[in-house]
């Protein structure tokens, strides 16, 4: 197998993540098909900063709306999916308390929004 095939392959599991977690903020140690998908964007985001990322992987990497500004992965809370972030979105906005969703939170809630997830979820879920 090729580098850009195993580069290619890792880019694949990043897209399945971002498909269920409406982000590319994988916590480093974080596992994916027995691969340490967190380790790989970390080091995607390193060569970026080197500048030593491909053009190429850049552009396919921004398909994705990554955040090459992330420095340290390590403390990044586990991944949550939309239906989850549905329901503390709906508990927190019962209780009045929106003020107290994290930075977290609110990204999410902005990512999948601009994605539409987030609406097709409700509608799916509460109204059928």
């Amino acid at each position: 197998m090729t580098l850009k095939e195993i580069w290619d392959k890792n880019y694949d599991l990043l897209g399945r993540y971002y498909k269920n977690y409406c982000n590319t903020n994988v916590a480093h140690g974080y596992m994916m098909d027995g691969k340490d998908l967190g380790a790989w964007v970390h080091y995607q985001r390193t060569a970026y900063k080197k500048g030593l990322l491909e053009d190429y992987k850049i552009v396919r990497l921004n398909k994705l709306n990554m955040d090459f500004n992330i420095s340290d992965t390590r403390f990044l809370n586990k991944p949550i999916t939309n239906m989850e972030l549905y329901k503390r979105v709906l508990i927190k906005r019962t209780n009045l308390v929106l003020r107290d969703l994290t930075f977290e939170d609110k990204n999410l809630i902005n990512s999948c929004i601009r994605q539409k997830e987030l609406e097709k979820v409700m509608i799916k879920r509460i109204w059928g």
